[in-house]
């Protein structure tokens, strides 16, 4: 079943779904520093009142950088978060923007220190079938 969790039109779309004991998360814009810490939190608030065990990040589409704050933050509150919730792995769709794939690699080597698994892959299909290696 799934539950949408956050919703901002053009920017940020995520849905929790506890048969794939995930949260899969699209991003179309890193431009909204109001609305990725919003969406973070959520994604934080729903992973820790529920099994969840893969967040799948697609960012295909998205398009601008995460700033040096929103890495820090990854690395100071959503990653050891992560991490105490038993999650496993983070799997990212890769991005079609340079710019923003720049800022997908910075936050997975952030990631890398914590205890799960940071795993890139070019479609949303694929990351759904990678899905069942970890539930």
């Amino acid at each position: 079943m799934q539950k949408e969790i956050y919703k901002a039109d053009n920017i940020v779309e995520a849905i929790y779904d506890s048969d794939l004991k995930s949260i899969i998360v699209t991003w179309y814009s890193f431009d909204s520093f109001e609305h990725l810490r919003l969406c973070l939190e959520a994604q934080l608030d729903c992973a820790k009142n529920n099994d969840v065990k893969v967040f799948v990040v697609d960012t295909r589409k998205a398009k601008g950088m995460l700033d040096q704050s929103d890495q820090d933050w990854f690395a100071t509150n959503m990653f050891p978060a992560l991490e105490k919730y038993k999650t496993k792995a983070v799997i990212t769709v890769l991005p079609q923007s340079a710019l923003t794939l720049l800022s997908a690699k910075q936050w997975q080597m952030t990631g890398n220190s914590f205890g799960m698994d940071f795993i890139d892959t070019a479609s949303l299909d694929a990351a759904m079938e990678l899905i069942q290696n970890y539930i």
